[in-house]
Formats: C-alpha cells, sequence, structure tokens
C-alpha cells in the first residue's frame, strides 16, 4: 500500500508541476526559473556505421542524457535556453545531477535575484547530495 501512495504522490507532483508550468505567470524581473531532469539512457552502436547482419550480435555504447530548460527574465523580456549534458557515467544520482546544476549556473546572469529550480520528486533529486 505505501508503494501506490508513493506513486500517487509522485503522479500528483508531477501534474502540478505540469500545470504550473502552463499556467501563463507574469514574468518576474531578475527571476531565473530552470526546470531539469534525466532523460532515458541514450544507446549509440560503437561505430559509424551498423550492418543489418549486426541485429543479433550488436556492440552499442550507453550514455546518461541530463536536460535542463533555462527561462530567464530581465526588462520584461523572457528568454528560453534548453541545455543538454551527455555523459558515460550511467549513475542518475544526485552527485551527477549537482555537477550538472554546477555548469547550469554559468548560464544565469550576474544580476539575478533569485533561482527557481523545479525538478521532478525522485530520489536523485531528494537526496542529500544534490540538497
Amino acid at each position: 500500500m505505501s508503494d501506490l501512495r508513493a506513486f500517487q504522490w509522485h503522479f500528483n507532483v508531477k501534474d502540478r508541476q505540469h500545470q504550473a508550468a502552463l499556467a501563463p505567470r507574469v514574468p518576474d524581473p531578475g527571476c531565473v526559473y530552470v526546470q531539469f531532469d534525466f532523460m532515458q539512457n541514450l544507446s549509440v552502436p560503437q561505430s559509424g556505421t551498423e550492418p543489418g547482419s549486426w541485429w543479433y550480435a550488436n556492440c552499442r555504447i550507453e550514455y546518461t542524457v541530463f536536460g535542463v530548460m533555462l527561462v530567464v527574465v530581465s526588462e520584461g523580456v523572457r528568454r528560453t535556453k534548453f541545455i543538454t549534458y551527455v555523459t558515460d557515467a550511467l549513475d542518475h544520482g544526485g552527485l551527477i545531477a549537482s555537477r550538472f546544476l554546477e555548469r547550469v549556473l554559468q548560464h544565469v546572469p550576474e544580476d539575478t535575484r533569485h533561482i527557481n529550480f523545479w525538478s521532478d520528486c525522485g530520489l536523485h533529486f531528494r537526496c542529500y547530495q544534490l540538497a
């Protein structure tokens, strides 16, 4: 039963975040919105070509993909920037997420008054390493 409650909570949080992201709001000058999540691992062939004869015996490499939507509001103008990080570290943990977010902060203007971080409530974002 606790697993069902946890799933319901996760689903409700996702719905609230989605509705908040779609809702029209007055841009707050000096504010930056950062929405981020891990995407499904990307699997690519090791070679530049992959003939059909490799269908059952192919050799592939997996990569972790971390996606970020950065919205900067300054002087009444809203600018959106999409950032994608790709790494061969397959861990979807808080430590690697914090490293990616450190890089995202390099894209934040210096005159920013506050930053709103948005993510799902997965364990990798609720852990001590990211807090």
